[in-house]
């Protein structure tokens, strides 16, 4: 059988050679607030589990494990306010022995991405679920209101683009890089709008493009929560300006702009 290798990190660095001393280490710093991530990676997988991981959440310790079957996968959460008990948790992943999952909560509905069915659209039911509870509105879902993220033709095909883009690269971790990959792909200049202006000069030599690039931006920031069930502050922020620019390039959208932004704000960003 193949040596079994580990490989240990955080959101930092890499941490070599992984023993126990220097797990041990790395729990310090967690304890410590050095760090709020560490990750331990088993090749190959101990029973079906590449990974045990844990977050540090405002005093509560999160700990996941995966089980992995060729695409299929589960994951179950523990949380728990002792860092020595996730500690410990890793040293047994280390040793090769997996928890007893009695008490955790599975949580793979919550990891796996959400597509839409192309005959159907967009919909609710192929909708993450953190989305679906949050996004309650139905122009969430409109699929021929130009002032809805996915009514509008330059919205609707961005939502598609994203959609296949995370279908195979499902390890993309910068979302905020996602407008402008989307706006390369249609050969379009990218107008950032947090850079923008209510100059009306520049509006009126670059309405089209200011258009599309807020359009865009809307669409891959609610996408991406549709998909993934989350988003990073800097997309957050940025479709937060594109709907405001949109506000004012479209009063008659005001509302349904506005809708928009107060529920973007009161959801909760990964890094918030």
């Amino acid at each position: 059988m193949k040596e079994r290798v580990f490989e240990l990190f955080n959101e930092h660095e890499m941490i070599e050679p992984v023993t126990a001393e220097t797990l041990t280490k790395a729990f310090e710093g967690l304890d410590q607030g050095k760090s709020h991530i560490l990750i331990l990676e088993a090749t190959p997988l101990i029973e079906k589990s590449p990974f045990i991981q844990v977050a540090w959440e405002k005093g509560i310790y999160v700990v996941e494990i995966q089980f992995k079957d060729g695409k299929q996968f589960q994951q179950f959460r523990k949380k728990t306010e002792d860092v020595r008990e996730c500690h410990e948790l890793f040293q047994s992943y280390l040793s090769g022995k997996l928890p007893e999952l009695s008490g955790w909560q599975d949580v793979t509905a919550e990891i796996i991405y959400y597509y839409d069915d192309e005959e159907e659209g967009v919909a609710k039911k192929t909708s993450h679920p953190f989305f679906v509870h949050h996004f309650t509105h139905e122009l969430y879902y409109n699929i021929i209101d130009d002032y809805a993220p996915f009514g509008n033709d330059t919205g609707n095909d961005s939502l598609r683009m994203i959609e296949d883009h995370l279908a195979k690269e499902e390890d993309v971790e910068d979302f905020d890089s996602l407008p402008v990959y989307v706006a390369n792909s249609w050969k379009i200049e990218y107008l950032d709008p947090m850079k923008m202006t209510d100059d009306p000069d520049l509006i009126s030599k670059n309405e089209q493009m200011i258009f599309e690039s807020c359009q865009l931006t809307i669409a891959v920031g609610f996408g991406v929560i549709k998909i993934t069930g989350g988003i990073d502050s800097p997309l957050k922020e940025r479709t937060i300006c594109a709907l405001a620019q949109m506000s004012t390039l479209l009063p008659d959208g005001k509302k349904a702009y506005q809708l928009q932004i107060d529920d973007l704000k009161k959801f909760q960003a990964y890094d918030e």
